[in-house]
């Protein structure tokens, strides 16, 4: 997935009006490799 694709499909399952915004999608994948003690400039987040 981009992260466009993310960004979209976090605010269609939280009913969000961001859409796909690609900065949010680059900060949720981020998010999420920080949270699995991954680096987020690695594949496959990046």
């Amino acid at each position: 997935m981009t992260w466009r694709e993310v960004a979209r499909a976090a605010a269609d399952a939280w009913g969000s009006d961001h859409g796909g915004n690609q900065r949010v999608g680059e900060e949720l994948c981020r998010a999420a490799a920080l949270a699995l003690g991954e680096d987020p400039n690695a594949e496959p987040w990046n």
